[in-house]
């Protein structure tokens, strides 16, 4: 029963690193996805000017300075030292059989070498279960860290969103509507002027230029 305890016990660490590596696989996924969504608000972004410019890129700033934190949170984690194992089968068998061979010659300690090979068994699960535990505690308080960061990313992203779909979607079109009307208020709004489109197509390849007029005979041209 002793020695069940202490086996559970150390086995219970390795399922503690497991949890936390799937863990770190969720934070990894979510930092991904934060940084594709702040390089989508950067590149999409219109800067209206005044106080909505300097929120969205406040916010932005923030939001990148807690995406690196949580990075370099989860890159901490991975740096803790590896957990603690017992040795191989095949030299806890050698360690029983000359225990054994010892305990045929003279007494020991213990009762027989199976007694001794279990409390020397289970005060090597109990060293390296210590360590163990001391090792996932610091590997899961850099993942908390990590995880408050990314959570904290979030919500700037969100806010620096609003103000993305605020200056994209409601103020850009407003600005450009006040344009097209001081652009008609004014005398020469019905001025015609060639755009871009027109240019390039009279300068496209196999059109012909509209002929000058020619005069004819006896005819003059105003001028």
């Amino acid at each position: 029963m002793k020695l069940d305890f202490y086996r559970d016990l150390h086995k219970l660490e390795f399922d503690r690193r497991e949890a936390m590596t799937n863990r770190s696989s969720a934070v990894v996924a979510g930092l991904t996805t934060l940084g594709g969504l702040i390089g989508f608000l950067v590149v999409g972004f219109k800067p209206p000017g005044g106080v909505p410019d300097y929120l969205f890129w406040s916010l932005l700033i923030a939001a990148g300075i807690a995406v690196i934190t949580a990075a370099a949170f989860l890159i901490a984690s991975y740096t803790a030292p590896p957990l603690l194992d017992v040795d191989r089968p095949t030299v806890w068998r050698q360690y029983l059989v000359d225990l054994t061979e010892e305990y045929k010659l003279a007494a020991g300690s213990f009762p027989s070498a199976e007694a001794e090979f279990e409390d020397h068994l289970m005060s090597t699960l109990a060293a390296a279960t210590d360590k163990n535990i001391a090792t996932n505690t610091i590997r899961g308080y850099r993942l908390v860290k990590s995880n408050l960061a990314m959570l904290a990313a979030f919500v700037l992203v969100v806010f620096a969103a609003v103000i993305y779909y605020y200056a994209n979607a409601v103020q850009r079109p407003s600005t450009d509507i006040q344009k097209v009307m001081q652009m008609l208020a004014t005398q020469y709004s019905l001025v015609c002027i060639p755009t871009e489109r027109s240019v390039e197509a009279a300068t496209k390849p196999g059109t012909r230029p509209v002929p000058s007029p020619v005069p004819k005979p006896g005819q003059k041209l105003d001028r």
